[in-house]
């Protein structure tokens, strides 16, 4: 995979903050653990791999997010995300009961950021 599989520099908003269409926008988060845990969710190679595969071009628009499930990033959800990005990988593996064959692929593919 070439560079083109990191996404750029994330920025990350406060309370009251807007932005133009040049950029997306994730979500509204309560705190900032919860938005913490969705950047460490993007730089796993599990959604890295998703969005590589539904993009058609270099550029990134909200369809490219598609296949992308729904997360929660609370300290409730069933993924631990204080553990590092390859555990986390592990865990979202685990979680939609990837096979053996779909995980190394996605390893031998994606790159660690």
């Amino acid at each position: 995979m070439t560079t083109s599989t990191v996404p750029p520099a994330l920025i990350m908003g406060n309370p009251g903050d807007i932005c133009t269409e040049t950029f997306l926008k994730i979500g509204d988060f309560t705190d900032e653990i919860t938005m913490l845990n969705c950047c460490t969710f993007i730089y796993s190679k599990f959604c890295r791999a998703l969005l590589f595969y539904n993009r058609s071009s270099l550029n990134i628009s909200q369809e490219t997010f598609d296949l992308i499930p729904l997360q929660d990033f609370s300290i409730e959800s069933d993924i631990n995300w204080s553990q590092s990005v390859a555990d986390i990988d592990r865990q979202l593996y685990t979680k939609y009961n990837l096979t053996e064959d779909e995980i190394a692929f996605i390893e031998s593919m994606i790159k660690p950021m």
